[in-house]
């Protein structure tokens, strides 16, 4: 892979342009950093919407209520002593 994919797409004076470095070229700027700035906006982005999709999601919001609770069972007790051991 090509080290400088992304910042030739995202440089104003590259020859390729993506859609999403036209979109928020005004919140990111034409900067060498132009990339990594684009790429934490979206990644947050994401971030977002899945957690917006999971609370929308009536399984996922209401899993504290359908779920059981986990007992945990009692540790059988040892003829073995500590110390023996």
């Amino acid at each position: 892979m090509r080290p400088f994919v992304a910042h030739t797409r995202c440089s104003r004076t590259g020859s390729l342009r993506s859609r999403a470095a036209e979109r928020y070229r005004w919140l990111v700027g034409t900067g060498p950093d132009t990339e990594m700035a684009l790429l934490v906006i979206l990644g947050s982005r994401l971030v977002m919407s899945v957690g917006i999709i999971g609370y929308l999601v009536r399984v996922v919001r209401d899993a504290e209520d359908i779920l059981p609770d986990h007992d945990a069972a009692p540790m059988p007790e040892t003829s073995v002593s500590p110390a023996a051991a």
